[in-house]
């Protein structure tokens, strides 16, 4: 089941997060050097709303389900490794 945005279009957000390992694997030998999540992979993570996912849609958020999405699609970030 996917969550839906406030237009009411689903959204999924495991395919959303996981379109971004890509581009976290190629910034992860800066990310290791610098010891810090650069700041293309963070406004990449805002771009998508992964930050805002659990958050009520009343608060602005993507309303997503705990027990549908939880923490799957930030798990699927880690595959790059």
């Amino acid at each position: 089941m996917l969550a839906r945005d406030d237009r009411n279009t689903p959204v999924d957000w495991v395919a959303r997060a996981t379109a971004l390992v890509p581009m976290i694997a190629a910034a992860s030998d800066r990310i290791e050097t610098e010891r810090r999540i650069v700041p293309e992979v963070i406004a990449a993570l805002h771009e998508a709303g992964l930050f805002r996912m659990l958050l009520p849609a009343s608060f602005g958020g993507g309303a997503a389900k705990r027990r549908h999405s939880g923490l799957r699609p930030i798990r699927n970030t880690n595959r790059f490794r």
